[in-house]
């Protein structure tokens, strides 16, 4: 989701700052048009971040992690900032306090699409990202390929994160 949402920002004509786990997915933000990528792994991202917006921090987070993340995210908000959360990979659900968003007249926003309460703007949505495909300015990423038989260690490299893009799963006989 980060490289996808990292695309579509810039496409918007965002200013992007991306947080990835390790030097090669680092690298991957700042090859889809992030202007930096900070490495949460590797120590606090907080401090360098703010440092580069002037203090000011972002209109709008991106937190498809949850868990400790969210507090940072909510930390990185500038003053009428939105949160947007997208999900909770890390395993642990978002839980925010509420002083946290008053005090920047902040907003956290739940981010769930659903096909069958959605359907128009899912389709809208999905038309709008071919047509910025077709146009050059997204792609699709499929950076793990795996056969059948190597379900369960495909299921194992994306719960450690090990993966980037889109892991796709090869049926027998099957072509990508």
């Amino acid at each position: 989701m980060g490289a996808a949402a990292v695309q579509l920002a810039c496409a918007a004509g965002a200013r992007v700052f991306a947080t990835a786990g390790g030097a090669d997915k680092l690298a991957l933000c700042r090859e889809l048009g992030a202007e930096e990528a900070f490495d949460y792994r590797a120590g606090p991202w907080l401090e360098p971040f703010l440092e580069r917006t002037g203090g000011r921090g972002a209109d709008v987070v991106f937190d498809p992690v949850g868990g400790e993340t969210t507090g940072l995210s909510v930390k990185a908000l500038a003053r009428n900032g939105r949160l947007l959360i997208v999900g909770f990979s890390g395993g642990e659900i978002q839980a925010i306090k509420a002083k946290s968003l008053l005090l920047k007249n902040a907003s956290a926003l739940g981010v769930y699409w659903s096909h069958d309460t959605d359907g128009a703007l899912v389709e809208r949505s999905i038309a709008e990202v071919l047509s910025l495909r077709a146009a050059g300015k997204v792609r699709l990423l499929v950076g793990w390929r795996y056969a059948f038989a190597e379900l369960p260690r495909a299921l194992e490299d994306l719960a450690a994160r090990r993966t980037t893009g889109k892991s796709v799963i090869l049926m027998e006989g099957g072509e990508t």
